[in-house]
């Protein structure tokens, strides 16, 4: 059974639209109950608050129409994985191997701290070249 929340919603404000994606401007509006806002597009610049968000349907929107912006539940899930949970497997795993073999504690954490090191220049790489893959996209207009 599928439950889980809608995790990581927020306002903006239409300010381009072009073909099946608009420019959308959360400036105003914030994440503030999402912990995820480091790996979420709309949080990568802290000046520049825009984010390009997939229409899903929507298409007699307006510039200046306010619209929510949810991420899928799924990528969110996965980007969660990565940041949290590849580190400590990283980390753990070639502690414990090591110190199985080789019964030097030194040398197993050292292996380890190696492999938290690759860790983290992993989820830097799926943050530099994979972050447009968890793009935003509009649920609803709102009406004021």
């Amino acid at each position: 059974m599928y439950i889980i929340a809608k995790m990581a919603n927020s306002i903006g404000i239409i300010k381009y639209i072009n073909g099946d994606t608009a420019t959308v401007d959360a400036s105003e509006f914030n994440c503030e109950g999402c912990s995820h806002s480091e790996g979420c597009t709309l949080h990568s610049s802290p000046l520049k608050k825009e984010v390009s968000a997939d229409i899903n349907g929507f298409h007699d929107l307006k510039l200046g129409d306010r619209v929510e912006l949810e991420i899928a539940d799924r990528k969110l899930l996965i980007l969660s994985f990565i940041m949290y949970m590849l580190p400590v497997i990283f980390l753990l795993t070639p502690t414990l191997i090591v110190y199985k073999f080789t019964q030097q504690e030194v040398l197993s954490i050292l292996m380890g701290l190696a492999g938290l090191a690759i860790s983290y220049l992993i989820i830097f790489v799926i943050n530099r070249y994979q972050k447009k893959q968890f793009k935003h996209i509009i649920v609803r207009v709102i009406n004021d």
